[in-house]
């Protein structure tokens, strides 16, 4: 599964915007960049709803769009001083929060690692009555 699709499946369950304010959706459209995508920056609902008409994917590899994520894990896990310096570890003890290493295995990127604690929110609030 892709990281957009993962993303969006994590929004589905936790009941969370899929496009929020800030983020950079990329279509595919030939002659509009180099690698022939189209880029849309979200800037409030009508955006949004292009966004999906479009099928356009979210570009983690913005920061803006980085930072979006930051603040649906902060949303979903009701911690508003979670950090970009902070990542998501499951635990079977529960889950963590540790100090980010360089050396990430969590997730390739900051994205990944943002996502994975998107799912585990999700997992959790799936095991809650």
């Amino acid at each position: 599964m892709t990281a957009a699709a993962r993303y969006r499946a994590a929004c589905a369950a936790l009941g969370l915007p899929v496009w929020r304010p800030g983020m950079l959706a990329l279509r595919h459209a030939p002659g509009c960049r180099d690698d022939g995508r189209a880029e849309v920056r979200v800037r409030g609902a009508n955006d949004a709803e292009a966004a999906e008409f479009f099928g356009c994917v979210p570009d983690f590899t913005d920061p803006a769009t980085v930072g979006c994520l930051l603040a649906a894990v902060r949303e979903a896990w009701a911690c508003p001083t979670l950090s970009a310096a902070w990542c998501f570890v499951p635990h079977p003890g529960g889950d963590w929060f540790v100090p980010r290493i360089p050396a990430d295995a969590y997730g390739g990127t900051e994205a990944d690692a943002l996502i994975a604690a998107l799912e585990a929110a999700a997992a959790r609030r799936r095991g809650q009555p």
